[in-house]
C-alpha cells in the first residue's frame, strides 16, 4: 500500500507576507512510499486499550500499515512470548 502526500511553500502561498519572496521554495512529497506492514499482537492480561494505543501510536507515524488483528491465526495470538516470523509473515506482517 503507498500514501502520498505533497505541498509546496513559497511566494505566493497562503501566509506569505511581503518581503517573504526571496525565501527559497519547499517541496514536500511522500509519493512512492511503501508503509511497512506491522502486527500488533494482544498481550496476555491486556483488555485491548495497549494494542489500541500502540497500533493508533505506530499509525499517526506514517511509517506504518497496522494490520487487522482479526486476521491473525489462533496460533499467533497463542505464541505468547516466543516469536515465529513465518507466522507474521503469512499474515502480510513484513520482516525487520
Amino acid at each position: 500500500m503507498s500514501h502520498g502526500a505533497a505541498g509546496v511553500l513559497g511566494p505566493g502561498t497562503a501566509g506569505a507576507q511581503s518581503g517573504d519572496e526571496d525565501l527559497p521554495v519547499i517541496r514536500l512529497s511522500g509519493a512512492g512510499v511503501e508503509l511497512m506492514r506491522i502486527g500488533v499482537p494482544r498481550a496476555d492480561g491486556d483488555s485491548g486499550s495497549a494494542v489500541e494505543t500502540l497500533s493508533k501510536d505506530l499509525d499517526v507515524t506514517g511509517i506504518f500499515q497496522v494490520l487487522d488483528p482479526g486476521s491473525f491465526p489462533a496460533a499467533l495470538h497463542a505464541e505468547g512470548l516466543g516469536f515465529s516470523s513465518p507466522m507474521w509473515t503469512q499474515v502480510g506482517a513484513q520482516p525487520s
